[in-house]
């Protein structure tokens, strides 16, 4: 059976601590994946070498990174790459052309930005990677991911220099409508009343607006819409590339005077509504 032996360099290695098992040998099964637990490295990220050379185990990684997570809703103009494991910042090209999205149509959409989170002069391997566009994405349409080879002359690659292979498929993004709308609820009001209702949508300068009545447009592009008709209202609120959502509400104008009067030992108001004409109501005793 192969035998794995791991020895630090330089450090000691195969001493018991608290910390639990510290074999510097064990043996292995073809096949199977081994985790080495290095629980007191340097402080620089690099840390400090492993030598697997004793050991009778052949040991490699030969896959380039896969795709661990990516979500997509149709507002959003960055995308959040998440690895299964460190990419080499070094590998991703300063003219951002590492990777190309396209449509179902071979329709590619403009990459403005490709950003290693966490990248720096001390930092060389990140496992999320942004991908900044110059617009949304339409949940119309499944979007693919692809892997190029970019003006630095590779695609992106691991810790072990395993790259993205040219035209390799990273991810499909299937963008997801993630904007809400409410009016409120449905009004009643007087023709009187000081103030008229107004409705209104979230308020974007990237966004689009409509309104209608009863099914009819209105001459209205913004956001609010001042009332003053009964029917139903509608807005509708775009957001990007076929990204949109609509809301209806009622409302109606109470014209007619609605009286309701109750016997205790004299007549009271128990409800009324008061609009078009105004009323005085004068005291009645005794039933008069």
């Amino acid at each position: 059976m192969p035998i794995l032996v791991a020895e630090a360099l330089p450090g000691p290695n195969g001493t018991l601590s608290p910390c639990g098992q510290t074999e510097p040998l064990i043996q292995v099964t073809a096949g199977e994946t081994y985790v080495v637990n290095v629980s007191n490295y340097s402080s620089s990220q690099n840390g400090y070498t492993i030598d697997f050379s004793s050991s009778t185990a052949i040991i490699y990684d030969n896959q380039p990174p896969q795709k661990l997570s990516l979500s997509a809703s149709c507002s959003d103009n960055q995308l959040s790459l998440h690895f299964n494991e460190p990419v080499d910042c070094r590998t991703i090209s300063t003219m951002n052309d590492d990777i190309i999205i396209a449509d179902v149509n071979g329709v590619y959409k403009n990459i403005q930005n490709i950003v290693g989170v966490g990248c720096s002069s001390n930092s060389f391997y990140v496992t999320t990677v942004n991908l900044q566009l110059d617009g949304t994405l339409s949940t119309s349409s499944e979007y693919y991911l692809i892997a190029k080879t970019g003006s630095d002359g590779n695609s992106i690659s691991d810790k072990c220099n395993n790259f993205f292979q040219l035209n390799d498929t990273i991810a499909v993004i299937s963008p997801q409508n993630n904007l809400s709308l409410n009016l409120g609820n449905d009004i009643l009001f007087c023709p009187e009343d000081a103030t008229l209702p107004v409705l209104q949508m979230p308020s974007s300068n990237d966004a689009l607006y409509t309104w209608a009545l009863n099914g009819q447009p209105l001459n209205n592009n913004q956001n609010e819409l001042t009332i003053s008709d009964t029917g139903i209202y509608t807005g509708t609120f775009y957001y990007g590339n076929m990204c949109s959502i609509t809301d209806t509400i009622l409302q109606t104008i109470i014209n007619n005077l609605q009286l309701t009067l109750v016997m205790i030992q004299q007549y009271a108001l128990d409800k009324a509504y008061l609009c078009l004409p105004q009323i005085f109501l004068r005291q009645f005793i005794n039933g008069i």
